[in-house]
């Protein structure tokens, strides 16, 4: 605790000198400005002057160390940073010295038993009558010039200096749980946006705790009215229509997203605020929709040479939540249909797949922008060793128009003939566009992947992976877009890679193809019937050059009766397995229901078995005990 006693009295002691430090500046104001207008006669000399100037100096150079040395004793000591909580020291120093300052003041100065002048303090003593010979003050009688003499100026400042620190108090609580910006009013922050710093619009810290009075926070919380939405909604799309660096500057994009959320889902945030009238009319939106779209070609087309404003517009399209784009996407959606859209914002998303007539749309909508692609070099785009970005980007605005599924045949051509010389941006894209093809287009374009595999060519194997990866993200999805020609092409694929040791490069480092088809598909075999006893075997050690890191995989796979099924014939009988790591991995990858509404599998018996015998089998293992407990808890609390 001497800490912190230290600590209290450094601040204390700083709120004091500065105090007292401006009282003797007003002081020496006030009397240099009644001897100017010859209200006093001056006593002081010279010198007096000085000390009273270096007096302040002093006490302002003392306050200001000590309030750096409590703060660095604070950090220093691990305890929190004093920030807003030095306040209410602050304030707390301000009012002891308002009171001793008003103690001092009634006072006074006693004149004893010399009769002095109450205006000027002169010594009567020996003067005839009752005025002055000094200042020329005459007292209406004798017993005035034996009062004490109490200073106004003296208890004027003491009561300044405890309604400031009395005031602060009060305010002290809702300053320090929030910011300085909390005493803003919202109409202002609504009508001034575009002239406030990004913190006072959102929460721009990496790890967004909130402060309660960010303009977003505020409209999420229902502080903000439906006018004030509305004009502020008005302000920014009309901002970002007007000028290309304003649509992708990132707080007119985080404007966006906020009164796009809040009129989209007006039932989120703290205090539902119910249905919002139309902030923006149909017309803004799909104007912004097409420029922004259009900027994004211009960009593409224009080639690797960028400005700040360029470079902006390709990162944010590897961010749904930064891309006005999508954002404009998912208002368009909701005014046409109603409904705001679902699943994954980005590339593949199920909206789009299930309300085909919204996508018809969109991709009228952009009809302008179609000539611009005459001018993007996408093979240089989609080269390997190019900005992944750029391609992620041009991957993007050919879905939104329309044109990726009649990229997929030409962009298979340049695979087939070249696979090494390109990223994995392009596979990316034809595996979108496969899955966005016709169901006997789809099926031709699968066999040309299925050939691929086949070829004994480890270059166009990864290539092949890599499509098969990206199209089972699509088909997660879109289960419409999953046939036995699917299901086939990954058995193809897991059957000729299972012993392909040979190596390629994949971030940076060497890999097998069989590692990679193992690392790739985990996440794209829906039933678990190909990968599960893949990943058996490299478990038990039956792949060469296996190491702790290729035991362990992630996956977000459909909770059914396939599936479950598939993970328990494969791993079941692993669960007493001798080694620990064996244990490990499957106690870690224990199937789970998603939260929300589920069908239980036909198998929730037997996993709960498989449960019990990994905590029987390793009491002291801690890891498997703890995943295998935590799943039981799951479960028994659905």
């Amino acid at each position: 605790m001497q800490l912190e006693h230290a600590i209290v009295a450094l601040w204390i002691i700083s709120s004091m000198l500065a105090c007292w430090a401006f009282s003797v500046a007003i002081r020496l104001l006030a009397d240099r400005g009644a001897r100017r207008r010859k209200r006093l006669a001056t006593k002081y000399t010279r010198k007096s002057l000085q000390l009273a100037w270096l007096l302040i100096v002093l006490c302002v150079v003392g306050a200001a160390s000590s309030a750096y040395f409590a703060d660095l004793i604070t950090r220093l000591s691990g305890m929190n940073t004093v920030g807003m909580g030095s306040l209410g020291l602050t304030a707390i120093g301000v009012i002891f010295f308002g009171c001793c300052l008003a103690v001092w003041g009634w006072a006074g100065d006693r004149p004893g038993d010399q009769e002095r002048c109450p205006r000027c303090w002169y010594d009567m003593r020996g003067s005839v009558g009752l005025q002055c010979p000094e200042c020329g003050h005459e007292a209406d009688e004798k017993a005035d010039l034996l009062r004490t003499r109490r200073p106004r100026w003296a208890f004027v400042l003491a009561g300044i200096f405890i309604a400031l620190g009395s005031g602060t108090l009060v305010v002290k609580d809702r300053l320090n749980i929030r910011s300085f910006q909390s005493i803003t009013p919202t109409g202002f922050m609504v009508s001034q946006w575009d002239q406030l710093p990004e913190s006072w619009l959102y929460d721009t810290r990496p790890r967004r705790v909130g402060s309660g009075d960010t303009l977003l926070e505020r409209i999420n919380d229902g502080r903000v009215t439906d006018a004030q939405m509305q004009s502020l909604a008005q302000d920014v799309i009309e901002s970002m229509i007007r000028s290309q660096e304003n649509r992708w500057d990132p707080k007119h994009i985080g404007l966006l997203q906020t009164v796009m959320y809040r009129s989209v889902y007006p039932n989120r945030g703290t205090t539902p605020a119910g249905p919002v009238g139309p902030l923006v009319t149909e017309e803004q939106l799909l104007r912004l929709y097409t420029l922004c779209a259009g900027d994004i070609a211009e960009t593409l087309a224009a080639g690797p040479v960028r400005d700040q404003t360029s470079t902006r517009i390709l990162e944010a399209n590897s961010r749904a939540y930064d891309n006005p784009v999508v954002l404009t996407q998912i208002w368009l959606t909701h005014t046409w249909t109603g409904n705001p859209p679902t699943g994954r914002w980005y590339l593949g998303q199920r909206w789009l797949h299930e309300t085909p007539e919204v996508a018809k749309q969109f991709q009228d909508t952009l009809s302008p922008v179609l000539p611009k692609f005459e001018s993007i070099d996408e093979q240089t785009i989609y080269a390997a060793g190019e900005d992944a970005s750029t391609a992620d980007a041009l991957t993007g605005l050919l879905w939104q128009c329309g044109l990726i599924d009649d990229r997929v045949d030409l962009y298979l051509r340049w695979a087939s003939e070249a696979p090494e010389a390109y990223s994995l941006s392009l596979f990316k894209a034809i595996g979108l566009g496969i899955a966005l093809q016709e169901s006997q287009t789809r099926s031709e374009s699968i066999e040309r992947l299925g050939a691929w595999v086949e070829r004994d060519d480890p270059a166009q194997r990864q290539a092949a992976i890599y499509t098969i990866a990206a199209l089972g993200e699509v088909i997660k999805l879109q289960p419409n877009a999953r046939d036995e020609g699917y299901q086939r092409l990954i058995a193809t694929a897991a059957d000729a890679c299972r012993d392909d040791t040979r190596l390629v490069s994949y971030r940076n480092r060497e890999v097998s193809v069989s590692y990679l088809m193992r690392y790739f598909l985990v996440n794209t075999d829906p039933t678990g019937a190909v990968i599960y006893p893949l990943l058996r075997d490299e478990l038990l050690g039956k792949f060469p050059n296996t190491t702790a890191i290729d035991r362990f995989y992630t996956y977000q796979l459909p909770y059914t009766n396939e599936l479950i099924g598939n993970w328990l014939s494969a791993f079941e009988g692993l669960a007493d397995h001798p080694d620990p790591e064996v244990r490990r991995w499957v106690a870690a990858h224990l199937p789970e229901r998603p939260s929300g509404l589920y069908e239980p599998s036909m198998y929730e018996d037997r996993i709960d078995a498989v449960i019990d015998t990994l905590i029987e089998s390793s009491p002291n293992d801690y890891e498997v005990v703890e995943f295998a407990e935590r799943v039981q808890r799951s479960r028994s609390s659905e």
